[in-house]
């Protein structure tokens, strides 16, 4: 495994090192039968980065309830509902 974080650079010595995946594209069955598709589509980040990925591929797959989120957040910040 990588020592350093793909996104920021960060040392493997000071944080965690975590396997990401960008998209979930093999059911669990599939990755059992063929181990090397685990790998696909992933990249080495840090747990804070990790924590920014998931978030990101979140936004990338519910384009729709991100708009909606980001309403309701400006309707929050502007003390209206």
């Amino acid at each position: 495994m990588p020592t350093k974080c793909e996104a920021c650079g960060r040392n493997a010595d000071k944080y965690r090192m975590n396997t990401h995946h960008w998209i979930y594209a093999h059911k669990t069955s599939e990755v059992r039968k063929n181990p090397n598709l685990a790998i696909q589509n992933t990249s080495v980040l840090c747990f804070p980065c990790h924590r920014i990925g998931d978030a990101l591929r979140a936004v990338l797959e519910h384009p729709t309830l991100v708009e909606k989120l980001k309403k309701i957040r400006e309707e929050s910040l502007n003390g209206s509902k």
